[in-house]
């Protein structure tokens, strides 16, 4: 056993730097600055296409984390390089908060102010303050927080609202993307706020900051895992009517592990208590009904028949590392680590550019209408996998010292 956690810690290891040098190669825009808007599947760069602030605060947040997790110089160069760029050309200054995104030359272009972006640049701009100390770069993100907690928060029934103008005031057509309905609050805005708030609390510890990250345990615990504690329910209206059955498997596994770290974050023993069987049941839903469906990887259902079908999007993938490693640290239970092994070996065989570099966006059957079909773009940056690769070195560095160390007093 003990080999084969420290063979898989090497692999992840490996594919962590192997993931973030394509970045560093292939992603800054030396012409205009900061990075490029597309970067197509072959590698080849798109010059003229937007920039996305979701992109955008990814890259800060994942060279950010990356910086302190290997020093290497390249990587804090990147951090640097990203919140320069991020916080001269995203954050509004006239109404606050961040755009949705700029031009290729770096102006405004989509000027709307979408709430799960917020929670993007905070859980960036937290990072890079807890990488340099930078004070600027606390005030940004407390400064955000502040605007989100006036404009966006539903005092009257909880709960953020999902979008706005770029004053702030109403709009019709709220939708993240394409993808989803047309809801006032949706599942994945507050699981995106939730996260923000424990990287917040993790570099600045107050009264305020931990108030907000228990308010939005609760929001995501309460409000959107279904009652029986194994899915996430995805879109509500104003007053907290579901609208919608489907079922996200990336999106619980995900939660399953960033509802506990913002636990472990806050270290409320009362609040961990009761929602603790929220982590485990989310874990375990997802391995019985996604996983061992056809033993690959953590795959999609269909969202006419709710069956589920072989399509299998990259950030599932690395969400599940975490996820079930994860489970298996809080529950012991080996079929999570076996689950940890079977995800990685598809990775390794199915979504892997072993031959560009970084991942494909999709495996199985992939959809001829995917929209996803580049290798850096709006949706698609380095944060799940390098994420994923990081917090899974740090968990097996602690688990193979563990077991040395058993192994050595025994």
């Amino acid at each position: 056993m003990r080999r084969s956690l420290t063979d898989l810690k090497d692999a992840f290891a490996s594919e962590l730097a192997r993931i973030a040098d394509w970045w560093v190669e292939h992603a800054p825009d030396a012409a205009q600055g900061g990075f490029v808007g597309q970067i197509n599947m072959d590698n080849t760069p798109e010059p003229d296409a937007e920039k996305g602030v979701i992109l955008n605060a990814r890259i800060l947040w994942t060279f950010s984390a990356l910086a302190r997790h290997d020093p290497a110089p390249r990587y804090r160069d990147m951090a640097e390089r990203a919140y320069r760029y991020f916080t001269n050309h995203f954050i509004d200054r006239s109404h606050g908060g961040v755009y949705w995104s700029v031009s290729a030359r770096g102006e405004p272009a989509n000027r709307r102010k979408q709430t799960y972006a917020q929670g993007f640049a905070i859980y960036g701009l937290s990072a890079y303050f807890g990488l340099t100390g930078e004070d600027a770069a606390l005030e940004e993100a407390l400064a955000i927080s502040e605007v989100v907690e006036a404009r966006a928060y539903d005092s009257g029934h909880e709960g953020y609202f999902e979008a706005f103008a770029e004053d702030w005031s109403a709009i019709d057509d709220v939708r993240l993307s394409e993808r989803d309905l047309d809801a006032t609050k949706t599942m994945n805005t507050h699981l995106h706020i939730l996260e923000a708030y424990t990287a917040l609390v993790q570099v600045h510890r107050t009264a305020r900051a931990e108030a907000l990250l228990s308010k939005n345990i609760r929001l995501l615990a309460d409000r959107f895992i279904a009652p029986r504690g194994t899915h996430q329910r995805l879109f509500f209206d104003d007053g907290w009517t579901s609208l919608s059955d489907e079922i996200s498997f990336g999106h619980d596994i995900e939660a399953s592990w960033l509802l506990h770290e913002a636990l472990l974050v806050l270290n409320d023993t009362a609040i961990t208590a009761q929602y603790l069987p929220a982590v485990r049941s989310l874990a375990q839903a997802v391995l019985k009904e996604s996983l061992r469906v056809f033993d690959e990887g953590i795959c999609e259902l269909d969202e006419q028949t709710a069956r589920p079908v072989r399509i299998y999007e990259w950030w599932c993938q690395a969400e599940a590392i975490v996820g079930f490693l994860n489970a298996w640290e809080l529950t012991g239970d080996s079929a999570y680590l076996e689950a940890v092994m079977q995800v990685w070996s598809f990775i390794e065989a199915q979504v892997l550019d072993t031959e560009r570099g970084e991942w494909h966006a999709y495996a199985g059957d992939v959809p001829a209408d995917s929209n996803l079909g580049y290798k850096a773009g709006f949706w698609k940056g380095p944060y799940h996998n390098s994420r994923a690769m990081m917090e899974a070195v740090r968990r097996l560095d602690t688990l193979t010292w563990r077991t040395d160390r058993r192994d050595h007093n025994a």
